[in-house]
Formats: C-alpha cells, structure tokens, sequence
C-alpha cells in the first residue's frame, strides 16, 4: 500500500481523516491504522468505497492499494535475463 498517495488523494478532496473514516464506517484511529498497515489492511468493500469517494481511476486505486504487492509479484516472476 501507498500511505502517502492515499492521504494526498484525501487532501485532494478536501476531506479529512474523520470523514473518511466516517464514510466507511470506521473509528478514525481504526483509518489511521489502516493506512499505516498497523491494524490490518483495507477489505475489498472499504477499497471499493475509498475509490468512489476520493474519485479514484482503476490506476490510481491499484496505486495506492496495490503497488506492493505488484511490486513482489514482478520481483518474484520476472524472468532471469538471457544473454546469448
């Protein structure tokens, strides 16, 4: 995850942490959490909501909630480079 991708798209919206926090439901100090992948990481639905509320493109959303884990799978399948 991107946390400080996510809180500039925050920032962008003009929103504050407890207004998302609200929107999805949760405690502030839970967001907080999230977000610094102290306290588990986003689900599915939360992702979903987070996307429609900052007014995120597919690219943008799989930025922030997925670039790490991109970023492992790439590590872990890119091919050995040949030199012939």
């Amino acid at each position: 995850m991107n946390p400080n991708e996510l809180k500039a798209q925050i920032v962008r919206k003009n929103m504050t942490m407890a207004e998302v926090a609200a929107e999805l439901g949760i405690d502030r100090s839970a967001l907080w959490r999230k977000i610094t992948e102290h306290g588990g990481k986003f689900d599915r639905p939360e992702i979903q909501r987070i996307s429609e509320l900052l007014e995120l493109s597919p690219d943008e959303t799989a930025r922030i909630f997925f670039s790490s884990e991109v970023e492992k799978t790439q590590q872990h399948s890119t091919p050995p480079a040949t030199h012939d």
